[in-house]
């Protein structure tokens, strides 16, 4: 059975291209997914942003955190 890499990549859009709500992202992130290692990439006057869950040994662990992440961004960017 082929193991993945443990990586995976989500991308974000912020419409408003404001910074502050980036920053709130960020610290909520920080926050709230405290168990698994990430890096986080602002691109574009703070409209892209990427970020990159690897290290988990746990599908469980990573699948949590993808969810919590999509939520705050929900909430944060009043995506649909």
């Amino acid at each position: 059975m082929p193991r993945s890499s443990g990586k995976r990549t989500l991308h974000f859009y912020n419409k408003s291209g404001d910074l502050d709500k980036v920053v709130e992202f960020l610290e909520k992130i920080q926050q709230k997914v405290n168990y698994i290692n990430l890096t986080a990439q602002v691109e574009d006057s703070c409209r892209d942003i990427k970020v990159t869950l690897m290290g988990s040994r746990s599908r469980d662990l990573q699948n949590l955190a993808i969810g919590r992440i999509k939520d705050l961004a929900r909430r944060i960017f009043e995506l649909a």
